[in-house]
C-alpha cells in the first residue's frame, strides 16, 4: 500500500512503521505532504537518516521531527535551502548561527 501512497504508512501496524525501508518507501509516495501522520512514530521522528530523505522532499516537514533534529545543522541547511521559513522551525539554539 506504501508503494502507492505512502499517507497509508499511518494505517500500518506498529513494527512496520519502524521499518526503514518501509517508512523510506513511504517518504518518496507521500503525495499529499501528511507528514504529521508519517511522523506519528518516535523512532521515526528520531531518525535522522528518515529526517534527511524526507526534508530534502519538502522543508515543511521539519515541523514534525525530533526537537533535537531540529538543530542538526545538516538537517537546517537541505531545508533552508529549500525555503528560508524554514528557519522559523528551527532550535533556538540554530537559529544564531550565520552558515545556516
Amino acid at each position: 500500500a506504501v508503494v502507492q501512497n505512502g499517507t497509508s504508512l499511518h494505517f500500518a501496524a506498529p513494527d512496520l512503521k519502524g521499518d526503514w525501508v518501509m517508512v523510506a518507501t513511504a517518504a518518496r509516495r507521500c503525495f499529499l505532504r501528511s507528514w504529521e501522520s508519517f511522523f506519528a512514530s518516535e523512532a521515526i521522528r528520531e531518525d535522522r537518516d528518515i529526517v534527511l530523505a524526507v526534508v530534502r522532499q519538502d522543508w515543511q516537514a521539519l515541523a514534525f521531527v525530533a526537537e533535537h533534529l531540529k538543530a542538526d545543522r545538516e538537517i537546517l541547511q537541505i531545508a533552508t535551502r529549500c525555503c528560508g521559513l524554514a528557519l522559523e522551525l528551527a532550535s533556538d539554539s540554530i537559529k544564531a548561527d550565520c552558515d545556516v
